[in-house]
C-alpha cells in the first residue's frame, strides 16, 4: 500500500477524474437531459440493435403467426432393399428364413456355422447379431476356398468358448 501511495500524484487523480466524467458522465448527462422518445432510427448506427438486445415480447411480436402448411410433395418410388442376401439361423444351424441363402451347417462343432448363399460374397461386407440376448458376441468372416460361404462364430465372451446361439446375418455387396 505504501508503494501505491508514493505513485499517486495530483496529475494522476485529475486525469482519472476527467476520464470518468468523459466516459460515464456523457451517458449520465444524456439520460437526464434528453427528452423521452427523442432517440429514433435516424440516431442509431446500423447494426446497433441486435436480437440479444431485444426483449422476449418484442421478439415474439416481430416473429408473427405461422403461415399455412404447404401441400405434401409427390410420393417417391420405393427404393431397392439395402441387401438381398440375409439369413436367420437357429442355434442348431438350421435356416429359419432368409433371402439368397442356400444352406447353413455346423461344420466345426458348437457355436461355429457356415452359411452359403446363391452367389459369390467374397467382396461383400457382413453383419451378424445375436437373436437371443445382447451379451453374445458374433464373429463373421469369409470362408476360405468357398466364395459363396460365410463363417460365423458365436461366443458369450470376447475370447470365450464357442456356444450355440441363434443369429441374424446380412450381407452387403
Amino acid at each position: 500500500m505504501r508503494r501505491l501511495r508514493t505513485k499517486i500524484t495530483y496529475a494522476n487523480v485529475v486525469s482519472t477524474l476527467c476520464l470518468f466524467l468523459l466516459v460515464g458522465g456523457g451517458a449520465a448527462w444524456a439520460a437526464v437531459h434528453l427528452p423521452k422518445n427523442s432517440v429514433g432510427a435516424k440516431q442509431l448506427k446500423k447494426g446497433a440493435v441486435t436480437p440479444s438486445k431485444l426483449s422476449q415480447s418484442t421478439k415474439t411480436t416481430l416473429r408473427g403467426p405461422a403461415g399455412p402448411q404447404g401441400a405434401a410433395g409427390p410420393k417417391g418410388d420405393t427404393g431397392a432393399p439395402a441387401t438381398a442376401l440375409w439369413a436367420e439361423i437357429s442355434a442348431t444351424g438350421k435356416v429359419l428364413k432368409g433371402s439368397g441363402v442356400v444352406s447353413a451347417k455346423q461344420p466345426f462343432g458348437e457355436g461355429t456355422y457356415e452359411v452359403n448363399f446363391n452367389r459369390d460374397v467374397t467382396g461383400c461386407t457382413y453383419q451378424a447379431t445375436s437373436s437371443s440376448y445382447p451379451g453374445m458376441f458374433v464373429l463373421v468372416e469369409p470362408r476360405d476356398n468357398d466364395p459363396d460361404g460365410v463363417y460365423v462364430e458365436t461366443t458369450e465372451e470376447v475370447k470365450g468358448p464357442s456356444v450355440n446361439d441363434q443369429f441374424d446375418l446380412a450381407v452387403f455387396c
